[in-house]
């Protein structure tokens, strides 16, 4: 423990160190004029943010292209969700080992190519993850950023009044490759008292990947505003796994505070089990989380302390402190 509290305390120390180099360059290079020569730094956070933006346009323009083209209609001015996260992140756990965790995670979106089933191309679909590595991976950016009502979901009216469908058929990139289907059924409840910031909602899905076989995911999850900056969520989740034939569960508490624009914390407390050999208790795990966009909405930092009691490891407490970079390329 000493020495990840060392860690923890270097870590943060340096990072609120290099505050004033994440500050936009733009604003930056106005105040300091036109003729003012730029640094190594300017120079190399405007080469990085040239080449993002170019590549953000390539992902973008072969989506649309290869929608449009297995659509057989223009999508030149279609909306188009294809993006690229590249991520790195360290892990510092209690026996003094250093985990390095680069990961890219991409998904190429071709919403026109069918009304009703949405060709997806993608190398981490996140259904078919274990839930305690959901948990523990969770992602830098909203899950609702590639979200659309347009991409392909079915209007509520053709099928059943207030729930949306979507349906989807697509390969996964791995080796080997793993083509799958996927239809989702999702149903919220709002609050009309809490506006857009409070309800429940109910998702399912139900999968087939060629090496996983059959999967199905249930969830509920429950929204509860404590005013401007605070937001309460429970969420509970059963996902089936066909090869081991069993249910796992997760039940977790989460609190949300949003500091600014840019910043947000949460304070997690979640309990996981599973149906066999017999209904019981994995895991109990306590994460606090913080957020931060580095650089508008595609540059972000994100610190991770986290305690985690596992039944693998005799109920034993295992700290571990996560300090994650991600880049997102998309529109």
């Amino acid at each position: 423990m000493p020495c990840l509290a060392r860690l923890t305390t270097l870590c943060l120390t340096s990072w609120i160190a290099l505050q004033p180099c994440w500050a936009a360059p733009a604003e930056e290079s106005n105040e300091t004029g036109p003729d003012s020569p730029k640094g190594w730094l300017d120079t190399s956070l405007d080469w990085l943010i040239n080449q993002r933006n170019n590549w953000s346009q390539r992902l973008v323009a072969t989506g649309r292209s290869v929608d449009g083209f297995l659509a057989n209609t223009d999508s030149t001015d279609s909306p188009n969700h294809s993006y690229v996260k590249l991520s790195y992140s360290a892990v510092w756990k209690k026996s003094g080992i250093i985990e390095n965790s680069p990961k890219a995670r991409f998904k190429l979106d071709l919403p026109l190519t069918n009304k009703r089933f949405r060709l997806v191309v993608e190398n981490e679909p996140a259904d078919e993850k274990p839930a305690e590595q959901r948990l523990r991976e969770a992602t830098l950016t909203d899950k609702e950023r590639t979200s659309s009502p347009t991409e392909g979901r079915l209007s509520a009216s053709q099928f059943l009044h207030h729930w949306k469908w979507r349906g989807e058929i697509g390969l996964r990139i791995d080796v080997p490759a793993d083509p799958f289907v996927r239809l989702k059924a999702k149903r919220h409840w709002q609050w009309p008292a809490y506006s857009d910031a409070g309800g429940t909602t109910f998702e399912s899905s139900l999968f087939y990947t060629h090496i996983q076989h059959l999967g199905q995911k249930n969830s509920l999850t429950i929204d509860y505003p404590f005013g401007p900056s605070w937001l309460g969520r429970a969420y509970s989740e059963a996902l089936w796994d066909d090869d081991d034939h069993r249910w796992t569960f997760v039940q977790s508490v989460a609190a949300f505070y949003t500091l600014d624009a840019k910043r947000l914390i949460e304070n997690r407390v979640a309990w996981l089990g599973e149906s066999r050999p017999s209904v019981r208790t994995t895991d109990y795990l306590y994460q606090f989380r913080y957020r931060q966009k580095l650089y508008k909405d595609w540059f972000f930092l994100q610190i991770v302390p986290e305690a985690l009691w596992s039944r693998d490891e005799d109920w034993d407490f295992s700290p571990s402190l996560s300090v994650g970079f991600e880049i997102v390329f998309s529109e």
